[in-house]
């Protein structure tokens, strides 16, 4: 996938681009691979892309794909602290988790959803989004 997206306009801001999209599809736009998260707010953006889960995308996206112990060790931080970030960037899509097999050795790995990463927050009624950081993986 080229780019993941995470805003916080809500329902609105969700309908808002899906029915831009649609028009666009029905006048035959083709469309980059990329997916969207949409959020309730900029404050359960803010809660579920803590400090240290963009630090998370962003050690993927200067070093790509990587084992999950190399990936504690960059960042320095706890097993159980990690497996917990994990898990919720991977329930927002953000990132994926697999286990293989190599000499009978299992390491998990993991790998970003997206080439870069967007987040969009919007801030008060009626206002325009601001995009406050963009991150790139390296390819």
């Amino acid at each position: 996938m080229d780019k993941m997206s995470f805003h916080s306009d809500g329902f609105e801001g969700f309908r808002r681009r899906a029915m831009e999209n649609a028009k666009a599809a029905d006048g035959g736009k083709q469309f980059p691979s990329q997916a969207s998260s949409t959020f309730r707010s900029s404050a359960e953006l803010r809660r579920v892309l803590s400090p240290r889960r963009i630090l998370i995308l962003q050690c993927l996206a200067a070093h790509g794909p990587q084992p999950f112990d190399s990936l504690r060790e960059t960042l320095g931080c706890e097993t159980a602290a990690l497996k917990r970030d994990l898990s919720l960037l991977r329930r927002v899509g953000a990132l994926s988790i697999k286990r293989r097999t190599q000499q009978g050795a299992q390491e998990t790995w993991v790998k970003p959803a997206a080439t870069r990463f967007e987040f969009i927050f919007s801030i008060g009624q009626g206002e325009s989004d601001v995009s406050l950081a963009e991150y790139a993986v390296a390819s």
